[in-house]
């Protein structure tokens, strides 16, 4: 009984990290983007990216280009799409030369998740900018 007690304690200790781990919370994207982008108010140096979750809830991202050392938290909307994606990439939008993130998508995964637009990006949209809706970097790892 003592050691019946012991193992349901131990898988009672252990079931957030199982769940933890099942929404992604280890999951990163590592890209090489080679362009200037925009997050919030804040500009992304190119280079190498680390995206990852920064919330057992996938609610707000950790982007960082350790390289540049820049690193600024997000928050990140989950969309269900409706296939699954073939690799994890970082999606763009583009007006002229300013990029700007968009979303993050994980491979095996049919959720998504969109990062809300900046400032900067809505008065481009107000403004009927022309953009290139899609630009996709995969991702490294």
């Amino acid at each position: 009984m003592k050691y019946l007690k012991l193992i349901l304690l131990m898988t009672l200790t252990a079931m957030p990290l199982w769940a933890a781990s099942q929404l992604g919370i280890y999951t990163r994207v590592v890209a090489q983007v080679p362009f200037d982008f925009v997050v919030g108010d804040k500009v992304i140096p190119a280079g190498e990216l680390i995206v990852q979750p920064a919330t057992a809830a996938n609610e707000t991202i950790s982007i960082r280009n350790t390289h540049a050392k820049v690193g600024l938290f997000s928050p990140a909307s989950p969309v269900e799409t409706r296939e699954v994606a073939g690799a994890s990439a970082l999606i763009f939008h583009k007006y002229g030369d300013r990029y700007f993130l968009s979303a993050i998508r994980l491979e095996g995964a049919r959720t998504s998740y969109e990062v809300p637009q900046s400032r900067a990006e809505t008065e481009l949209n107000d403004q009927k900018a022309p953009f290139v809706e899609n630009i996709t970097v995969t991702s490294l790892k």
